[in-house]
C-alpha cells in the first residue's frame, strides 16, 4: 500500500499565498486571482450511482473584484459562491461519468480599474475510486484519531479531512477553502484491512481547545492529471473533548 505523502492542502493559505508571490516586493503590485482545484467522488447519493463535482477556490488579490467567470472547455460554469472580500468557492457537479470533470478550466476576473486577469488549469483524471467500507468507525479520543477500513480500489493513499468552522450568525459553516486533507500519521495494511491513527497535534497543533472542527475519512487517487477524493462520513469535533458527533453532508 502506497502511502500519500503530500496530501496536505490548506486551501486558503496556498491560494493566498500563490496569488501573491512574487508581488510582495512590489510598490504598486498588479491584480491577480489564483486557483487550487480537484475533484470529489460521491457513491451511492441520490439515488444511487457515482458523482464526481470539480471544486476550485479562488483568491484575488492587490484588487477588488467587479465581475469573475469560471469556464469549462469555453463554456461559462454559473456555480460561484462569494466567501468574503476577493475569496470565491466554485463548483461544477455532474450526475455523468469522470470524464465529465475532465477538461480546460479558466478563471477570469475583473477588477474596479478595468484589469483584467485569468487563471487556468486542466483536469484529466481516469480512474475511478471503489467503495470506501468503514470496518471500525472514526473515533476522536484523547485528542487522537483512530479508523479501519477496507482497502479501496484505485487508492493511491487515504486522508483524513479537517474543515474550520466559520460563523455566520448563531450558525457554524463549513467550506472547503478552509478545509484540508493530511495524512495518517500511522497506517497499516493487513489482508486489505487499513488501520490507521493521527494525533490532532501533528495536524493542526496551534487550533485553541474547545474549537469545533468537521472530519472525515478519505481515499485519494492522485495523478498527473490531477486529485480524486472519496469522503466517508462528516462529523464534527470539539478540540480537547472526546467523541464525534455525526452532522450532514458536505457539499
Amino acid at each position: 500500500m502506497k502511502m500519500l505523502k503530500y496530501v496536505k492542502m490548506i486551501l486558503l493559505v496556498g491560494v493566498l499565498g500563490a496569488a501573491m508571490s512574487g508581488c510582495v516586493d512590489s510598490d504598486d503590485p498588479d491584480f491577480q486571482i489564483a486557483g487550487k482545484a480537484y475533484v470529489i467522488q460521491k457513491n451511492n447519493e441520490y439515488g444511487g450511482g457515482k458523482q464526481f463535482g470539480t471544486y476550485a477556490a479562488i483568491v484575488a488579490s492587490y484588487g477588488t473584484v467587479q465581475d469573475i467567470s469560471f469556464m469549462r472547455n469555453g463554456y461559462d460554469l454559473k456555480f460561484l459562491y462569494k466567501l468574503g472580500e476577493g475569496i470565491y468557492e466554485t463548483r461544477y457537479m455532474t450526475w455523468g461519468s469522470l470524464s465529465d470533470c475532465n477538461g480546460d478550466y479558466v478563471i477570469s476576473a475583473q477588477d474596479e480599474k478595468g484589469n483584467v486577469e485569468q487563471s487556468s488549469f486542466s483536469l484529466k483524471i481516469e480512474k475511478e475510486l471503489g467503495d470506501l467500507t468503514i470496518t471500525e468507525p472514526l473515533e476522536y479520543k484523547g485528542d487522537r484519531f483512530t479508523a479501519q477500513w477496507k482497502k479501496v480500489d484505485n487508492a493511491t493513499g487515504y486522508a483524513i479531512l479537517i474543515g474550520m468552522g466559520v460563523k455566520d450568525g448563531e450558525l457554524l459553516k463549513f467550506y472547503r477553502i478552509n478545509s484540508g486533507y493530511y495524512p495518517w500519521t500511522t497506517i497499516t495494511n493487513q489482508n486489505d484491512n487499513i488501520s490507521a491513527t493521527l494525533s490532532r497535534y501533528e495536524t493542526i497543533p496551534n487550533i485553541a481547545l474547545n474549537t469545533e472542527l468537521m472530519v472525515a475519512i478519505v481515499a485519494v487517487c492522485q495523478s498527473t492529471g490531477g486529485n480524486l477524493y472519496l469522503e466517508g462520513n462528516y462529523y464534527k469535533i470539539v478540540v480537547g473533548q472526546d467523541g464525534i458527533t455525526p452532522i450532514d453532508g458536505f457539499n
